[in-house]
């Protein structure tokens, strides 16, 4: 019985750490082996294939849209599991239920489980082969949801699809996110061998997928690959429709067009033309699934109040301390979107301070959202995050010093603290960076992640 949650955590990254050495780096197809993760679930008697599931891949906004998707369907009634990563700050927060976090002590019980028929396997496995640590997770999580009889379950995979173990989940149904140019040294070095690898989403059996607006090239690879299989699907821009996008302070309003129906000012808390497309690609999903339209009035009350932490999050402050809006931008597109934001609370709240902490690693575009946020901040500050695996440059510091008042400070906590005591209670502070930066900000502000 594995009864420390740190050696469960050790164990789901064991294979991979041991096969590390003697892989080579190259193409998914060439180094990832998700049979292993198939053949595990098959052997737990397929628990993948409870319930209704619906895979969720892409580039960008995948996890917020498996988020909406799932709160949309629970809205309605609907026992829902949802699978996500990576975690912010509790490993837990990847397999939820009814948007509630599993325990650690069902996670260990469940993993206990596992383990004997994945030793039996790891002992037949070449040295280069490995459970993928997502894949592991993902058998922890079906085993859940079964265990907890959700109807539903809402998966996200990983970076690819075509060689991802989180992919050998039974699928019903699949939803692909825009698909942008990223990790092509394990994906491929063209665009369209990225959407080739996402398209492996598409499978025989699926009943339907939804697609949220793609550029030509990847809509040819996605349109040939998905007749290929059989599988129908609808497509943001064609079959359903976002109309009347406004960002406002309290988030984004806007209208959905539907083959079901027609949502009229739904009234969304999160910001941004890309949350706007991800609700209505979620809301098309969740009426085929139900197999009739939303109820209106359950809509518009999800879409009031679901946060995601770290995604153009506000947390509100108190007498002591200001309004910390939160975001893991780490180029200049991102940045762009959130100094809109900003400039919108500032100018009606008249506020006159605002604050951004950045920390940007130096092999993401750190530059860009350095230059985006000194246009609508009164300050910077450049900090760390504490993950060693991260680097961050001093050329940071420079850029930023050179567009305005600028400093450096160590570590995330206390430039957050800074950040906060120099914007006063009535000013705005903003966290700009990688994941790291975002579960440090949330962790120091006492954000319960594990409840969304």
């Amino acid at each position: 019985m594995i009864t420390d949650f740190y050696d469960a955590v050790h164990y789901i990254f064991s294979t991979y750490t041991r096969s590390k050495p003697h892989r080579k780096d190259s193409f998914d197809q060439e180094t990832r082996t998700p049979q292993f993760t198939k053949k595990l679930l098959n052997q737990l008697g397929s628990p993948d294939q409870h319930g209704t599931t619906i895979k969720v891949t892409g580039s960008k906004g995948k996890g917020s849209t498996a988020r909406l998707l799932a709160g949309i369907l629970q809205a309605h009634q609907i026992k829902t599991g949802l699978f996500t990563s990576p975690h912010l700050i509790d490993f837990t927060e990847r397999i939820r239920v009814q948007g509630r976090a599993i325990d650690e002590a069902d996670f260990m019980r469940l993993l206990t489980r596992v383990k004997p028929f994945a030793d039996e396997i790891d002992r037949c496995m070449q040295p280069h082969e490995y459970f993928g640590p997502v894949g592991l997770t993902a058998v922890v999580a079906a085993l859940y949801f079964l265990e907890q009889q959700t109807q539903m379950s809402v998966v996200e995979l990983g970076r690819g699809a075509r060689f991802d173990d989180v992919n050998q989940w039974h699928g019903e149904y699949g939803v692909i996110t825009p698909i942008h140019f990223e990790h092509a040294k394990q994906l491929g070095p063209t665009l369209a061998d990225i959407a080739w690898n996402k398209a492996g989403i598409f499978t025989p059996g699926m009943k339907k997928a939804f697609l949220s607006r793609q550029v030509p090239e990847v809509e040819r690879v996605l349109t040939f690959h998905a007749k290929e299989q059989g599988v129908e699907f609808l497509q943001l821009g064609r079959d359903m429709t976002v109309e009347s996008v406004q960002v406002t302070t309290l988030g984004t309003l806007l209208t959905i067009k539907t083959p079901y129906a027609v949502y009229e000012n739904v009234e969304l808390s999160l910001y941004g033309r890309h949350q706007a497309d991800n609700l209505a690609v979620a809301v098309a999903a969740a009426e085929a699934i139900m197999n009739k339209p939303c109820d209106k009035e359950t809509l518009q009350a999800f879409a009031k109040r679901c946060t995601f932490y770290g995604r153009m999050q506000l947390v509100i402050g108190n007498e002591k301390r200001p309004d910390v809006f939160v975001d893991g931008a780490i180029h200049r597109e991102a940045a762009q979107s959130i100094a809109q934001v900003v400039r919108l609370i500032r100018d009606e709240r008249q506020i006159q301070s605002v604050i951004t902490v950045i920390g940007v690693p130096q092999d993401k575009d750190y530059v860009g959202v350095i230059e985006e946020a000194s246009q609508c901040s009164s300050r910077l500050i450049l900090t760390k995050a504490k993950n060693p695996s991260l680097h961050f440059t001093e050329d940071a510091v420079r850029v930023a010093k050179s567009l305005g008042d600028a400093r450096y400070i160590d570590t995330l906590p206390d430039a957050l603290q800074d950040a906060c005591d120099m914007a006063g209670p009535n000013g705005l502070v903003i966290v700009l960076g990688t994941q790291s930066i975002v579960a440090e900000a949330l962790a120091y502000l006492d954000v319960d992640t594990r409840h969304l």
